[in-house]
């Protein structure tokens, strides 16, 4: 078989093997939902797929009932980017498969959602798996690996797009904890301070000169512009423009 029915496969055999309930019962892979609220949201979100096409391999519904707010370990294939359950956070224990003919199309297809805090990238191709991983837009992406980066603490966590902004962690995290504070001073002792008005003829264009000086290409380029602001400067009455 190809590598996707393999895949399917192997996943499908994983998930039917996952032991669900409370961790006082005994050991456990799968606990319960935070809330009978997320209950519902997981719940509408795989019968939304479901209706649209979606085939349920594993799990599906709710499950143990008498015990808690627990839903079935569950893997969805033929998943659609037209589904809500591929654009709206689920916070459960789904997980939807999508077949791609290429890597591009797996590219382009993850980084279709509004969100983006943590990606992950499996291949045994090193190269194509760093190749891949800096094209995804999100806050953070494991190679061979899930959600390690949050565990590596010198790194910044956080996301992008609609999964928030600013970082923890790492020096960007310690500096989102500081007041940055910009201070400006003449590199030479000139003293002189920045006229801005009223404005003077000439001032006009002796701040696009300035402008040219700095950033024209070509050292040509900039000694005619800085010729033209000295004979601005000594030039008296020139008209601004």
């Amino acid at each position: 078989p190809g590598i996707y029915e393999a895949f399917v496969t192997r996943v499908s055999e994983l998930g039917r093997s996952l032991r669900q309930g409370p961790p006082r019962e005994g050991v456990v892979d799968v606990g319960a939902i935070v809330s009978p609220l997320q209950v519902k949201v997981i719940e509408d979100l795989v019968d939304d797929a479901v209706q649209k096409g979606a085939r349920v391999l594993v799990g599906g519904k709710r499950a143990l009932g008498e015990r808690g707010q627990f839903f079935a370990p569950t893997i969805l294939v033929d998943v659609t980017p037209e589904m809500r359950i591929m654009r709206e956070e689920t916070f459960g224990p789904v997980m939807v498969i999508c077949k791609v003919q290429s890597e591009d199309e797996a590219i382009t297809l993850a980084n279709a959602t509004e969100y983006g805090l943590n990606s992950s990238v499996f291949s045994r191709d090193s190269a194509r798996a760093k190749r891949i991983a800096d094209r995804l837009q999100a806050g953070g992406t494991c190679i061979n690996g899930f959600g390690l980066t949050y565990m590596a603490q010198e790194l910044p966590f956080g996301g992008i797009k609609g999964s928030g902004f600013g970082r923890l962690n790492g020096r960007e995290g310690l500096r989102a904890c500081t007041t940055q504070k910009s201070v400006l001073a003449d590199r030479f002792p000139i003293h002189v301070p920045a006229r801005l008005y009223p404005v003077q003829p000439g001032d006009y264009a002796r701040t696009g000169q300035v402008i040219q000086l700095i950033y024209r290409r070509g050292l040509l380029n900039r000694l005619r512009s800085l010729g033209a602001l000295l004979r601005g400067y000594f030039s008296k009455g020139k008209a601004g423009v």
